[in-house]
């Protein structure tokens, strides 16, 4: 289920699961998501899903909204887009997706049938023994890399698992 993530200053204090079509954001006890901060506005932003994508909308806020650091009114949003709301930095996230700060390269480096493949892998910082294993292709998810509708990401991600898996069966009986 898509979320969002609040920061201030840099931290992550909550997550909030966007399982309506609308989702309002303010100070206002009545909001979908509260922000108690005098920066934030009673009822500050509205997100709406709208054919597939996320919109932001500023509702007539005090102090505006960011995305990605610039001020705007309206916006579509991808995945791992930041919106500034008053003190906060929400960040729309993806089912099961790591914040892209969350994350830092590695490279793979192997070889299989006498080709040398590389591909540099983002992986969480806290646990580099997880299994979830990310290609670093931005904010898409997996199966529409290129935002097409079409499965080339899916299937790259498969041949890429495949290769990183035989790589380490190859390493594996090198030792």
């Amino acid at each position: 289920m898509p979320s969002l993530i609040v920061y201030m200053a840099g931290r992550e204090i909550q997550r909030c699961e966007i399982n309506k079509t609308i989702t309002h954001v303010g100070r206002d006890p009545q909001n979908d998501l509260v922000l108690d901060n005098s920066s934030v506005s009673r009822v500050h932003a509205r997100f709406e899903y709208v054919r597939g994508n996320f919109v932001v909308r500023d509702v007539g806020s005090r102090n505006g909204l960011m995305v990605n650091g610039k001020e705007v009114r309206e916006l579509p949003l991808r995945y791992g887009d930041r919106i500034g709301v008053g003190k906060f930095v929400l960040e729309l996230n993806s089912v099961g997706r790591i914040p892209e700060h969350k994350l830092i390269p590695v490279t793979i480096d192997t070889e299989v049938d006498a080709h040398d493949v590389e591909e540099t892998f983002a992986v969480p910082i806290t646990s580099l023994h997880s299994q979830a294993i990310v290609p670093r292709h931005g904010p898409q998810p997996v199966e529409d890399l290129d935002g097409d509708g079409s499965m080339k990401g899916l299937i790259i991600a498969i041949v890429i698992g495949a290769l990183v898996a035989a790589g380490l069966v190859a390493a594996l009986l090198l030792t």
